[in-house]
């Protein structure tokens, strides 16, 4: 079965590199579809990665019509890395509320004298 919307999608790739979610956007299919559509050329072997693009926190393909080589896929993300990109989107008021907590964590609460007078000090 051939599908209406492949000649679309292979336009749009000569034209610019697109994302799955984007290509389903473009030519009004669902994204599943899209996906089958550059699986089925990928595996012609007239689609390629052009580059790997942030998507919040996954990575996401671009591909772009033509014969080439896949572009490499960057490495994930350390936790240390993760770490500072959460800080640095941090507001001010949730720097202090989680400075705060870790502050409390270090307390140790007191026993009150009149319960340890009672039931002891352990």
């Amino acid at each position: 079965m051939k599908s209406a919307r492949l000649p679309r999608v292979i336009d749009l790739l000569q034209r610019t590199g697109c994302t799955a979610p984007e290509l389903g956007r473009k030519v009004y299919c669902t994204e599943r579809s899209a996906q089958q559509m550059i699986n089925r050329l990928r595996l012609a072997g007239t689609v390629h990665i052009q580059e790997w693009r942030r998507s919040g926190n996954v990575l996401v393909a671009v591909y772009r019509y033509g014969i080439g080589t896949d572009a490499v896929k960057p490495p994930p993300l350390t936790p240390v890395e993760r770490l500072r990109r959460f800080r640095a989107r941090e507001s001010l008021d949730d720097k202090a509320f989680r400075l705060a907590r870790e502050r409390g964590k270090r307390l140790k609460p007191r026993r009150d004298p009149l319960v340890a007078a009672l039931f002891g000090d352990k």
